[in-house]
């Protein structure tokens, strides 16, 4: 496996395991996410960065991943928002019509996680939508 391959050669997963824990998140890649995490990848480092690529992805599974593994989406909760109002992965969905969807479900998925609002976040997403 090419993970096992890296740390053999001697891959820093606690200084580099951030940035490829964002990376994974963003690719939806649940095996790597694993197998990181079980090296000693840190969670919470970067300002959250895995938790937020997750919520780009517009993929639940992956945040639910990362939330059992110990992420907080209290400390990362108005960013996760901004991050699945705005975010374009159209490498991972087909049309226009799969990514609203994406969209819509992750932005419930956070307000039922508890995640709130608050108007100004909301009015700066969609500012930053319309003038994309």
């Amino acid at each position: 496996d090419m993970l096992d391959f890296l740390l053999a050669q001697g891959a820093d997963i606690r200084r580099d395991g951030a940035r490829a824990l964002a990376a994974a998140a963003r690719s939806m890649a649940a095996e790597a996410l694993s197998w990181l995490l079980a090296h000693g990848a840190d969670l919470d480092a970067d300002d959250n960065a895995a938790l937020l690529a997750a919520v780009a992805s517009l993929d639940i599974g992956t945040v639910e991943l990362l939330l059992a593994a110990g992420a907080d989406l209290g400390a990362a909760g108005k960013p996760a928002l901004h991050a699945a109002l705005v975010s374009r992965p159209y490498d991972l969905y087909s049309d226009e019509s799969d990514l609203v969807e994406e969209r819509a479900d992750m932005l419930a998925f956070l307000l039922r996680q508890g995640v709130r609002p608050d108007r100004a976040l909301i009015a700066a997403a969609l500012d930053e939508e319309f003038h994309a």
